[in-house]
């Protein structure tokens, strides 16, 4: 039986005001912790259809990095 660990977690919610590339739902910045490390990521969640015509939700996770 495979075993699973919590490495992190986050949430999505509605963007009310999609234009452009802005993704139908989004989540607020959240940690990360691999490898000893912690890492900052932002979630970005899109409606999506397979070419067989199954839907999906595609999820992006981002790595932020503050400017210096």
């Amino acid at each position: 039986m495979a075993k699973y660990t919590k490495i992190g977690s986050g949430n999505a919610f509605i963007n009310k005001d999609v234009e452009g590339n802005k993704p139908p739902y989004s989540g607020n910045k959240f940690e990360l912790e691999w490898g000893g490390e912690t890492h900052e990521l932002q979630l970005a969640v899109w409606n999506s259809k397979a070419k067989n015509g199954n839907e999906y939700l595609r999820v992006v996770l981002t790595k932020v990095e503050d400017d210096e």
